[in-house]
């Protein structure tokens, strides 16, 4: 747990669209983090079934928000790594 520095998180409405304003990348460590999947993740608590598709197959989160691949080392969360906060979220 970090307390030694205060992390801002906002969002910012430019001429592209809504972006993301943080520091949050300069303090967040890159890491060995594995790939979640159904096998992983196990069931769901209250309703007792397994996070999957809705046809039935195993989801896989190898991918991040804007569809980069999930590679060995990344980052915890939605963005695969610190530069894809620069880009614009839609």
């Amino acid at each position: 747990m970090d307390t030694e520095h205060k992390v801002y998180i906002s969002l910012k409405e430019t001429e592209e669209g809504l972006m993301l304003d943080t520091d949050l990348y300069e303090y967040l460590p890159e890491q060995q983090l594995p790939v979640h999947s159904t096998a992983s993740l196990g069931m769901a608590f209250e309703p007792e079934e397994y996070f999957e598709n809705p046809d039935g197959s195993e989801i896989i989160f190898n991918r991040d928000y804007f569809d980069n691949d999930r590679l060995l080392t990344c980052i915890a969360g939605p963005f695969a790594n610190a530069s894809s906060v620069k880009k614009t979220l839609f």
